[in-house]
């Protein structure tokens, strides 16, 4: 079997750049942001993918996990912003029960699932960061 690493990053680096929410810009990046990166932004921050080959096909379970990041200064905001675009990115990841919108050359990428959203937020001396975590599984075949 291939290994679907580089082609579903890829799915999702078409998928989810240039995203505007609530017209802000919001930033992609894969596995870590650059210094210094403005908020808000997405990152890919892990991927994992566990193989269930059978005797006629070459499937996994690809598991990724993407960060949205946005942060206020002082007490101007909340969590609102983060909470907007991980819709937008569920829209867009999963458009309807069961499919996937992120595609991967090489592979058919017959589902994805939300398998938890967690949040976060970190109190800075000169603004508020939320965070959210979301994990998505994919069911992938090689072609």
């Amino acid at each position: 079997m291939k290994d679907p690493t580089k082609p579903l990053m890829i799915g999702y680096n078409t998928l989810l750049s240039g995203i505007t929410v609530s017209g802000r810009e919001v930033g992609y990046y894969r596995l870590q942001a650059p210094y210094p990166a403005k908020n808000p932004m997405i990152v890919l921050t892990g991927f994992l993918a566990l193989n269930d080959n059978t005797r006629n096909t070459f499937k996994c379970d690809a598991t990724v996990d993407l960060m949205i990041i946005t942060s206020f200064e002082g007490d101007f905001g909340n969590g609102e912003l983060a909470d907007d675009i991980a819709n937008e990115v569920l829209q867009r990841v999963i458009p309807e029960p069961g499919k996937s919108g992120v595609s991967a050359a090489g592979f058919t990428v017959a589902s994805a699932t939300c398998r938890g959203i967690k949040d976060y937020q970190y109190n800075r001396d000169d603004r508020t960061v939320y965070e959210k975590r979301i994990t998505i599984e994919h069911l992938i075949y090689q072609i």
